[in-house]
């Protein structure tokens, strides 16, 4: 048997491998333009919120546990070094995860969702409010502008309200129906409980709340969805 220390350090080691494999994977396809840097995009970030699936093979018995947020640590590091000093509009990052190939996007979304992460790994580790969020956040932001997308039915404005500042219903939707799935898989696979009727109940109306602050908060989303889903759960 391996010691809490070794089986935390490769449980670490298995975050950056399974992160790294799935970002390089999307890089090369949008090279060969196999894939879309839209569909990229949403790969990443909702492979990159599963990432707390690997939070059952930490052993909170040796302090290493919060290594899980190596991973998140070190992104967060590297977006805001490619954001805000080398602002190559080039590099793969930038690529892969921008909207409009502007570097400085890499320091809004996906660096507010890396703190996000390493919050919820080290303060929400394997509690039901981090899963919530997670789910929230990889599976309901991550495919949402999908369902909005392909199909933009019922636009409506968002923050900051200027004119090309809108959401659409049918994305609104789209998180609604995604994070109620994402949070139902990574809560049945990672807290290996059961899901009673209360639980999907619980999961709705929290998937629910989470739209519609998501609707509403813009480029900010990542920070009021994650709190909005922590206060819900709280009060519930």
């Amino acid at each position: 048997d391996m010691t809490p220390l070794n089986q935390n350090l490769v449980a670490t080691v298995g975050t950056f491998v399974y992160v790294k494999l799935l970002v390089g994977l999307c890089e090369g396809l949008v090279h060969q333009k196999i894939l879309s840097s839209k569909i990229s995009r949403k790969i990443i970030h909702v492979g990159a919120g599963s990432w707390i699936l690997f939070w059952p093979l930490f052993d909170n018995r040796h302090w290493t546990w919060c290594l899980n947020v190596s991973m998140p640590v070190v992104y967060a590091i590297q977006l805001s070094i490619k954001g805000f000093i080398l602002q190559n509009p080039n590099d793969p990052d930038v690529i892969t995860m921008s909207r409009s190939g502007n570097p400085i996007e890499l320091c809004k979304g996906p660096l507010f969702f890396t703190l996000v992460m390493t919050a919820c790994g080290l303060f929400l580790f394997m509690k039901e409010e981090g899963i919530y969020i997670m789910g929230c956040l990889g599976f309901g932001d991550g495919l949402a502008p999908l369902f909005g997308g392909y199909f933009p039915l019922y636009p409506y404005r968002t923050f900051p309200f200027g004119s090309g500042d809108y959401k659409t219903v049918s994305g609104s939707f789209g998180f609604l129906v995604s994070s109620f799935v994402g949070i139902t898989v990574l809560r049945t696979i990672i807290l290996s409980d059961g899901t009673s009727w209360n639980d999907l109940g619980k999961t709705f109306s929290i998937s629910f709340v989470a739209a519609v602050v998501e609707g509403v908060s813009g480029w900010l989303d990542n920070i009021f969805i994650a709190g909005s889903v922590f206060l819900t759960l709280k009060w519930w």
